[in-house]
């Protein structure tokens, strides 16, 4: 299959330093996307526990319009879509703002469900120390409900590392932005992108293997506390 194919890695050392840039671009944007998500999806999630059911309505609406319907579409609605009404937005801040919007809904599910696993007897004992519902969402219900959705937000965390590949669509010159430049510039196709999916598999990996190492840390005794 491979007869007539001379394979180089020259190509690829030529370019490193431009990987290396494409790397930290997207680890920027990965970081950046995680983090405003986070903050999004816990947002969405209170709103969509709200007694008031109008309340609770506007964050089921966001939430089932950023789940069905595909991230590259935000991306290209925030980039294009947006100056017509006198905003612009950068690529690289529109490739974030689409992320951290697309993930910050799954991550209000996930979050929602941490939520409704902690006992109601908990928030009862709080409220009859005194606390106020900031309290008792800061010290009892945070906490525990980001224990009981941290694996969740790993497969999360990690799909959105992936997804920023989709940013090269905008030119930002992430990872697989410099990857295919080179492909089309240097016809290497395999070279570039087994050293693509290397380079991915690496940054997974490590995000795996530090979410893993939290989550044994932060889990319940066997005393439950």
């Amino acid at each position: 299959m491979f007869e007539g194919y001379l394979f180089s890695w020259q190509p690829v050392w030529q370019v490193l330093p431009e990987l290396g840039r494409g790397v930290w671009v997207s680890v920027q944007i990965a970081f950046l996307g995680i983090l405003l998500g986070f903050a999004v999806g816990v947002g969405a999630a209170l709103i969509r526990s709200s007694p008031n059911r109008a309340i609770a309505l506007m964050g089921t609406i966001y939430i089932e319009m950023m789940r069905n319907s595909p991230s590259l579409v935000k991306m290209y609605f925030i980039y294009f879509g947006l100056p017509s009404l006198g905003f612009y937005p950068s690529a690289f801040v529109s490739g974030v703002a689409a992320l951290a919007l697309h993930n910050g809904a799954h991550m209000a599910e996930i979050f929602r469900g941490g939520l409704l696993a902690v006992p109601s007897s908990q928030l009862d004992a709080a409220r009859s120390l005194g606390m106020g519902p900031w309290q008792c969402f800061r010290i009892v219900l945070f906490p525990q409900a980001f224990r009981n959705a941290l694996p969740a937000f790993s497969n999360n965390w990690v799909e959105i590392i992936k997804d920023t590949s989709l940013t090269s669509a905008l030119s930002v010159r992430e990872l697989f932005y410099v990857v295919s430049k080179s492909i089309s510039e240097t016809l290497r196709s395999f070279e570039f992108l087994a050293v693509a999916a290397l380079i991915y598999l690496a940054l997974t990996s490590t995000l795996s293997g530090i979410l893993r190492y939290f989550e044994t840390r932060i889990k319940f005794r066997p005393d439950g506390r």
